[in-house]
């Protein structure tokens, strides 16, 4: 259970002096399962990756709906290897389980990079850290992290 993670998030919004709303439910794993617990639209979670670029990992964060182009990312990061990371790196690099992974890599301090679509929709909803805790809150709240914005999606087929 990762609650310093969530802890330090929550912090995090804090210090920014933004609206949030942290919210509880029942235990969830995949984008679809949160999306059909927090009754919304699978394009306003924002699930997080982490990836293997090189010799580095960084978070990526897009909307549920959407799949990682990996060769895109290499593109932009001008990288010649870019992979998932596996689950142990996902822990080592967040302090999180594989399916909590939240898209505040900022306030963690890891190196993140959120697709540009994240920001089609007014608001998000995405994973505290934990596999029952989330938060929703306002593009715009989320844009004031420190971040790259890419274009490395696509849809889900």
């Amino acid at each position: 259970m990762t609650v310093s993670e969530r802890d330090t998030i929550i912090e995090c919004f804090d210090d920014l002096d933004v609206e949030f709303e942290v919210y509880s439910h029942e235990r969830i794993h995949t984008s679809e399962e949160a999306a059909e617990e927090r009754d919304h639209d699978l394009d306003e979670t924002v699930k997080s990756l982490i990836l293997s670029v090189d010799d580095t990992h960084v978070l990526y964060a897009l909307p549920g709906n959407r799949l990682v182009d990996f060769d895109q990312v290499a593109e932009a990061l001008d990288a010649s290897h870019v992979s998932l990371g596996d689950p142990e790196v996902v822990e080592e690099v967040t302090g999180c389980e594989v399916g909590s992974v939240p898209p505040f890599g900022p306030c963690l301090g890891v190196e993140s990079y959120v697709d540009e679509t994240v920001f089609d929709k007014d608001i998000i909803h995405a994973s505290l850290a934990t596999h029952t805790d989330s938060v929703k809150l306002d593009t715009d709240v989320f844009r004031q992290l420190d971040f790259t914005i890419i274009g490395c999606s696509r849809i889900k087929t």
